[in-house]
């Protein structure tokens, strides 16, 4: 067996287990041998992943701010996929149950408007634009079929699915400019404390800049981004823990606000 073939191996093996207990409230405990030492060995294994969890409802965006690219030594945007299951309407289910972690980011949202498909040029920012039905209030919810969020590492962390978990949405606004995005105040808010502020410009190059990187880099493997999907672009608020029993909203000047709570 070659290098590159035991490598293959290894990558196949660590999907296979973490597919094994995706949906499982038991934590994975992967054998050190297995786990990437390259975010590119990281994305195959997650893109093993993604074939085997079914519809995808969402996308969620990592290491788009500073602080969270440099903690990981990134020079770019990895991505998570999310199933249709954990993609959530705060206006129909507004509390959270089965959550192993509750910590919490504020988010930009898109939704597109139609199918993005894998080609050989790079999408535009003007086509991605028009390939965008409105923008949502988001919180995400942080996750990971480790331990803990991270655990293993940067590439471990992208391996599991670029730490996905819960995804969850407010109603939408058409009409948007994106650069109004850059000044739009988020606000955090536990328990109705304000415990965070940010802007829309702590994301690098705002959240529409990241939205076309993702695109160019989803497509780039191979994904079709579809209609309906959301994207979520990475938190204006850090990560924020919310204990059980409490509620977490986030507000997004005038594209209106989020919240959930988490059972006890």
């Amino acid at each position: 067996m070659t290098v590159q073939q035991q490598v293959a191996a290894r990558e196949a093996q660590l999907a296979q287990d973490i597919l094994a207990t995706y949906f499982s409230p038991t934590a994975l405990q992967p054998s050190p041998e297995l786990l990437p030492d390259s975010l590119e060995s990281a994305e195959r294994v997650q893109d093993r992943i993604v074939a085997g969890i079914g519809e995808l409802g969402a996308w969620k965006l990592g290491a788009s701010t500073p602080a969270v690219r440099q903690k990981n030594g990134f020079d770019r945007i990895f991505f998570g996929a999310l199933p249709q299951a954990v993609v959530l309407d705060a206006r129909e289910r507004s509390v959270l149950e089965g959550a192993r972690f509750t910590g919490v980011e504020s988010e930009f949202g898109f939704r597109f408007g139609r199918d993005l498909p894998p080609r050989s040029e790079p999408y535009s920012a003007q086509e991605v634009l028009a390939a965008i039905a409105e923008v949502l209030p988001t919180l995400e919810v942080p996750g990971s079929r480790f331990t803990a969020i991270g655990v293993h590492g940067p590439f471990g962390l992208v391996a599991d699915n670029g730490a996905s978990g819960f995804l969850i949405h407010g109603s939408g606004q058409a009409q948007f400019d994106p650069a109004e995005l850059l000044d739009t105040e988020v606000v955090l808010e536990i328990d109705g404390q304000i415990i965070a502020r940010g802007t829309g410009s702590e994301i690098i190059d705002g959240p529409f800049g990241s939205l076309v990187q993702f695109v160019n880099l989803a497509t780039g493997r191979g994904y079709t981004l579809r209609r309906n999907q959301l994207v979520a672009t990475g938190s204006c608020t850090a990560y924020n823990l919310v204990p059980r029993g409490s509620q977490a909203k986030a507000t997004f000047g005038r594209f209106g606000s989020v919240a959930v709570s988490f059972a006890n």
